[in-house]
């Protein structure tokens, strides 16, 4: 048997679990748009499976994730791979939805999330680019499910004052008492360090949902709609 190497169907696959650390077989299939039969594209991921690019975890409800291998890792840009844990993978399958959904916004796109990369000062759970009114920039994405110590929350929000490789850093809440307590904290921090960072609520934030249109976002000491701060100016 011959030596296989990833080709045409088979590197964007891999290119694109390896954007999104870790993707449902459905989503995933659905992204990327493939003349092929889902039948056709279950094959291909198993070929990447038993040849050592791929593998699968089984979350709830037996829906099948797919994350890359040290192999396939090696072979993708966005060099992501998944460490197996309950708690990693509800996670970093809301930071997927996350990014996906704000990929859809007007000035938002090219997002993908981030993993154990020693490129950027400090390490966001995504990226998304933003093109505003033709002015470019960069935005951090930090998906905040449970509370830390506020020492560290302060060392975090120093961090991305100092990154020059991201302009802001948009905070994704899903409980209000989280979200209050690093609101807080933030207006302790200077101007420089607040000017740089976002916040936003969403009770409902899960794996499959994440509605931001037409909510608040906090930003430099006062509430704005999300619209209000990223949808290109309307001009006559």
């Amino acid at each position: 048997m011959g030596i296989f190497i990833p080709m045409d169907n088979y590197m964007v696959i891999l290119e694109e679990v390896g954007r999104w650390k870790i993707i449902g077989m459905k989503k995933l299939y659905n992204s990327l748009n493939l003349d092929s039969s889902y039948s056709f594209f279950c094959r291909q991921v198993r070929k990447l499976e038993l040849e050592g690019f791929i593998r699968s975890i089984t979350g709830s409800r037996k829906r099948k994730y797919l994350t890359l291998t040290a192999s396939g890792s090696k072979l993708s840009p966005y060099n992501a791979q998944f460490d197996e844990s309950d708690a990693e993978l509800s996670h970093d399958l809301i930071v997927s939805n996350v990014v996906g959904e704000l990929n859809k916004f007007e000035t938002l796109g090219e997002g993908h999330v981030l993993h154990e990369s020693d490129f950027f000062q400090v390490e966001p759970d995504g990226l998304i680019y933003i093109n505003k009114d033709g002015i470019h920039g960069s935005m951090a994405i930090e998906v905040e499910l449970t509370q830390k110590a506020k020492p560290r929350i302060a060392s975090k929000f120093s961090a991305y004052k100092n990154a020059d490789c991201f302009n802001y850093c948009l905070y994704v809440f899903n409980k209000e008492s989280v979200y209050h307590a690093y609101r807080r904290r933030l207006e302790l921090m200077n101007e420089s360090v607040r000017e740089k960072i976002l916040m936003i609520l969403d009770p409902n934030l899960s794996i499959s949902q994440f509605s931001y249109r037409g909510r608040p976002v906090y930003f430099r000491g006062k509430e704005s709609l999300f619209e209000e701060l990223f949808a290109n100016e309307k001009r006559e």
